[in-house]
C-alpha cells in the first residue's frame, strides 16, 4: 500500500470540475506561451529582453560558485571504537594497567616509551596512546559506573582465552578508525577538492584563457578581445556561465538582460573589462541557503527551461537561451547564447561545458 502522502482536493470544490479547470488554465496558458513567443519574434529590441535568459544562467553562476568553495559534512561520530577501546583495556594485565597508568612524574607516551622499547624495540604508540589512557580512565576499577554499565558476562577464568580475541578486535577497530579519518578521494584527489575545482570550471572554463585564476575568472575581455564577433563566437558559447552571461547581456541597446550593471544601461557595442563580475554581482544569491545538489538540479532545470528553439526576429533553427536580433547570438544587436552545436544529433543539454562540470558533481 502507497505510504506517500494523498493530495488532497481543496475544500468546496467538487473534484471533477477543478480538474477540469485546472486543464483549461493549463491549454490556455500554453497558447499565450507560444503567442508570446512569435510576438517577441517580431518586436523590437527592448530592455530586458534577455532577462528569462539571464536569471536562469544567474542559479547556474550560484549554484557554481557554491561548489568552488563547496566543505564536505564531517562523517558522523560513534562511540563504538571509544566503546571496543574500553573492553580491551578493562581485560589488559595488571602490569599493562599499571603502565598506561604512568606514574606522577612518569606519564604519558613520551615518558614511558624507553621503557616499553626496552622490552620491544622499533615500537612507536604515540597516536595511539592518549586513547588507551582515556580507554583506562573510564574503566579503572575505581570507576564504579563504567562496570554498572557493563556488567561482565563471563569469571576471570575466561579472562586470558578472550584477551586474545578483543585484542585483535580493537587492532582491526583502529585501523577502520584511522581508515575513516582519511579524506575520500576521486582518483588522486580529494573529492572536497575535486567538486571545488569543478564548481570554478562551470564559472569560469577550464581551457585556454577561460580559467579560474586567483580568486576569480580570469578577465579577458576589455583588451584585444573585446569585439562581441570573436568573444561570443558560437565555438566559443557554453564554456563558462560567465562568459555566456556576459555575451548574453553586452548589446548595443538597452539593458537586454535587465540585470541593472550600471555599465550597461544603455547598452554597449563592446566586453567591457570586468564584465563577468560586472554582471555576476547582480545575480541574486538564493541558492547560498540551498544545499548543493539541490542547487545544482534546480539552476538546470531552469537553464534547459530557458532555451528555447528558433526565438528571435529571423533566427532559424537554433537552440539559444536569451532572444536572437539576427540570424545568431555574436552581433552586438543579439542578446543571447547558441547552443546549437550542443544539440546535434545524439548530442543533447548535457554537452554543454560547464553543465557537463555541474553534473559531475551533483
Amino acid at each position: 500500500m502507497p505510504t506517500a502522502a494523498i493530495p488532497t482536493v481543496p475544500e468546496n470544490i467538487p473534484t471533477r470540475g477543478y480538474y477540469e479547470k485546472a486543464n483549461k488554465i493549463a491549454v490556455v496558458t500554453a497558447i499565450l506561451q507560444a503567442l508570446s513567443m512569435s510576438d517577441n519574434r517580431k518586436a523590437a529590441a527592448t530592455k530586458g529582453d534577455s532577462a528569462v535568459g539571464y536569471l536562469a544562467l544567474c542559479s547556474a553562476w550560484s549554484a557554481a560558485k557554491k561548489a568552488s568553495t563547496a566543505k564536505l559534512p564531517d562523517l558522523p561520530t560513534t562511540a563504538a571504537f571509544e566503546e571496543i577501546q574500553q573492553f580491551n583495556i578493562s581485560l589488559a594485565t595488571e602490569e599493562w594497567k599499571a603502565l598506561i597508568d604512568g606514574t606522577p612524574d612518569k606519564k604519558g607516551w613520551d615518558a614511558i616509551k624507553a621503557t616499553v622499547e626496552q622490552k620491544a624495540s622499533e615500537v612507536d604508540w604515540s597516536k595511539e596512546w592518549s586513547g588507551w589512557e582515556s580507554a583506562r580512565k573510564a574503566t579503572a576499577d575505581n570507576s564504579d559506573q563504567w562496570q554498572k554499565n557493563n556488567p561482565r558476562g563471563f569469571t576471570n577464568a575466561h579472562i586470558t582465552e578472550l584477551r586474545g580475541l578483543v585484542n585483535a578486535t580493537a587492532a582491526t577497530a583502529a585501523r577502520l578508525a584511522e581508515e575513516l579519518k582519511k579524506p575520500i578521494t576521486t582518483g588522486s584527489k580529494p573529492i572536497e577538492q575535486q567538486i571545488r575545482d569543478l564548481g570554478k570550471q562551470a564559472m569560469c572554463g577550464a581551457t585556454g584563457s577561460h580559467v579560474f585564476e586567483g580568486q576569480f575568472c580570469k578577465d579577458t575581455t576589455g583588451t584585444s578581445d573585446a569585439t562581441k564577433t570573436t568573444t561570443c563566437a558560437k565555438a566559443k558559447n557554453g564554456i563558462s556561465i560567465g562568459m555566456d552571461i556576459v555575451c548574453m547581456c553586452t548589446a548595443n541597446t538597452h539593458d537586454k538582460c535587465a540585470t541593472g550593471a550600471s555599465d550597461y544601461n544603455a547598452g554597449s557595442t563592446t566586453i567591457k573589462a570586468d564584465a563577468i563580475k560586472a554582471f555576476t554581482n547582480e545575480c541574486t544569491t538564493a541558492s547560498e541557503t540551498t544545499d548543493l545538489p539541490t542547487a545544482i538540479n534546480k539552476a538546470l532545470t531552469a537553464v534547459r527551461s530557458a532555451i528555447t528553439w528558433s526565438s528571435g526576429s529571423s533566427a532559424a533553427d537554433l537552440r539559444i537561451i536569451g532572444k536572437a536580433a539576427g540570424t545568431g547570438c555574436a552581433a552586438a544587436t543579439d542578446g543571447c547564447v547558441d547552443y546549437s552545436d550542443y544539440f546535434a544529433k545524439d548530442r543533447g543539454f548535457d554537452q554543454i561545458p560547464w553543465v557537463a562540470h555541474l553534473l559531475e558533481i551533483a
